[in-house]
């Protein structure tokens, strides 16, 4: 994984913790699986 997918993954797990946005949310926004399986793991 690389520096940037795991800042985006930080970024958006606290985004997807402290708004209403969803994991659907961003699968609508094209962010690969890779990056949203990682802030669904983390985010539990």
């Amino acid at each position: 994984m690389s520096n940037d997918e795991l800042r985006t993954i930080v970024i958006l797990r606290d985004v997807i913790e402290k708004t209403k946005t969803t994991l659907d949310d961003l699968r609508n926004e094209e962010f690969s699986k890779k990056v949203i399986t990682a802030i669904d793991y983390l985010a539990k």
